[in-house]
């Protein structure tokens, strides 16, 4: 069984480069449900909240679409 475990301040890498810093857990229940995180940048510009469910996020590191950083 794969360990997946994400807190705030981790960081990520998709497959085309982008890296993103996870911001918040949001808990539901007593099980993690969704995850917020923002792009970071190289240079300072804008950038928005994501939230996207925590399921798909650990599918993704499970499936290598995203690396933990």
């Amino acid at each position: 069984m794969y360990n997946f475990n994400l807190i705030p301040n981790d960081r990520f890498k998709t497959s085309d480069g982008r890296t993103f810093k996870v911001i918040n857990l949001v808990w539901n229940a007593g099980i993690i449900s969704d995850i917020d995180f923002m792009q970071i940048h190289e240079e300072p510009e804008p950038t928005e909240l994501i939230r996207k469910p925590y399921n798909l996020i650990q599918e993704l590191v499970i499936n290598k679409k995203i690396i933990l950083i």
